[in-house]
């Protein structure tokens, strides 16, 4: 078993094909942060909030002439948080910007949960109170969303979530599976390998093996470079650093950094195992790199149909479908009241446990075909 798996590794270390793609994923993660500039993102900020108060002083004015004492008050209280906000940005001081940002968003959560402010989500404002108070709770310093200043590991974090579209990610092992899984025919050693003292078993085993563990190396370096790139320009950034989720669309739990890419991690395994085990399924039926290929490709896209929505009509049993969990940032932070996960029980303990049954249930699929044919 050790030799047939030394001997499917080398054979897809020499390929060229496979180091094409690596360059690819390689450019995927680090395309972002290929233009060296720094953006000044605390005079942006200033700016931004400088316009709120002018707005918010307007508004005031309307009000007063309209005599309502209670609202106008409301507001001049919100006014003077925006302002004790503007003035730590100004002066600079990170523990205190994020405290009185913190007190500013706790204001504006109790203006929409009175009614008397409308505009952004409920359950949306109770994360940006929930991060805000962790940010205070364990001393970090908010990041703000430009690539070219935002900490390496929150970056990496900020890809999985908003930045990459998981069907990029998946496309690179699709292309390793199919090419892994129909390899004796492209280099016509078939016979050969039919011929061989190691059992089906342990070929089809090694096959899974190495094409997982090959396309997960690959990821993972990827990532890897592309945070000891950022590390220099911008820090490391932090692991405890907060995602805001919400599970039910009323309470606000924290998923740390750290937890949500150890879990992306794990997921990937499973999405990877599951994929290269559907491949060899596939090939079973078909020896064409390009049909095996395409048939990955429509599968990693079903996600992105309207068929895997919250709205669809199998959002009810979509959490037994393993194309549900190929959209990592929904699967493990539930989406949010713009883009809402499929059903509530689209999670990570669900995931792991759908994909790695279907994988298991093509494996066996495929093992009883091979063992009724006598030959690979």
């Amino acid at each position: 078993m050790k030799q047939q798996l030394l001997f499917d590794f080398k054979k897809i270390s020499y390929d060229r094909m496979y180091l094409g793609l690596f360059l690819l994923i390689l450019f995927i993660f680090l395309s972002p942060v290929i233009d060296f500039r720094k953006i000044d993102t605390q005079a942006s900020k200033l700016i931004e909030i400088s316009d709120q108060i002018v707005q918010t002083r307007e508004g005031i004015e309307q009000m007063k002439e309209f005599d309502v004492p209670l609202a106008i008050k409301d507001e001049e209280e919100r006014l003077a948080l925006l302002e004790a906000f503007y003035a730590a940005l100004s002066s600079k001081q990170s523990e205190e910007i994020t405290k009185t940002e913190l007190a500013y968003e706790k204001k504006i959560l109790e203006q929409i949960e009175s009614g008397s402010l409308s505009g952004t989500p409920l359950i949306e404002q109770r994360k940006t109170v929930a991060k805000l108070e962790h940010l205070v709770a364990n001393n970090l310093i908010a990041t703000v969303n430009f690539d070219s200043s935002v900490p390496a590991i929150n970056f990496i974090s900020n890809d999985f979530q908003l930045l990459i579209p998981f069907t990029m990610i998946l496309i690179f092992p699709v292309l390793i599976f199919s090419r892994i899984h129909t390899d004796e025919k492209v280099h016509g050693t078939r016979d050969f390998v039919n011929m061989t003292p190691i059992s089906f078993e342990k070929m089809i085993l090694s096959k899974l093996v190495v094409s997982v563990l090959f396309a997960f190396l690959y990821f993972i370096f990827s990532v890897g470079l592309a945070i000891f790139i950022l590390s220099f320009r911008n820090g490391i950034g932090s692991l405890n650093y907060p995602i805001p989720i919400s599970k039910d669309g009323l309470t606000v739990s924290i998923l740390t950094t750290g937890q949500f890419l150890s879990q992306v991690s794990i997921l990937l395994v499973a999405i990877y195992t599951f994929i290269s085990s559907l491949s060899i399924l596939i090939s079973r039926f078909t020896h064409s790199f390009l049909v095996q290929t395409v048939v990955l490709l429509m599968v990693i896209m079903l996600p992105s149909s309207p068929l895997f929505t919250a709205e669809s009509a199998i959002a009810n049993i979509a959490h037994f479908l393993p194309f549900s969990y190929f959209d990592l940032s929904k699967v493990l932070t539930y989406g949010d009241s713009f883009s809402p996960s499929i059903n509530e029980y689209i999670n990570f303990t669900n995931g792991l446990i759908c994909l790695m049954s279907y994988a298991v249930l093509c494996l066996l699929v495929s093992w009883l075909m091979i063992k009724k044919k006598g030959r690979v």
